[in-house]
């Protein structure tokens, strides 16, 4: 299984495209959220050290539904490396997005 969804990722691109959608969201966060953000001392993309946290397949059994899932992990640069939160990007399985999500915790 690891080697079909290395092989989505090179045929659809979607880790790259994962980390263009985080940085959109991320300084949409910036602007929409400014009194939050400056709590967690984010302040430009400087600010969040990011790490590729997961790339998976996942079955939805209620929908019937097959996904992949790649999930940017954010971490505080200021705050002693704190966990801050991820986003996850869902692909169905032509390669088309279908969801995100941009979660602070």
């Amino acid at each position: 299984m690891k080697q079909e969804i290395y092989q989505f990722d090179e045929k659809y691109h979607i880790i790259e495209r994962t980390w263009r959608a985080f940085w959109k969201a991320y300084e949409c966060y910036l602007l929409e959220y400014p009194e939050e953000a400056a709590r967690y001392a984010l302040l430009d993309r400087s600010s969040v050290l990011t790490a590729l946290e997961r790339l998976s397949y996942v079955l939805l059994h209620e929908q019937e539904q097959e996904i992949i899932t790649v999930r940017i992990q954010m971490r505080s640069r200021e705050k002693n490396a704190s966990y801050l939160g991820y986003y996850d990007c869902i692909f169905d399985l032509t390669g088309k997005m279908s969801d995100d999500f941009f979660v602070i915790e």
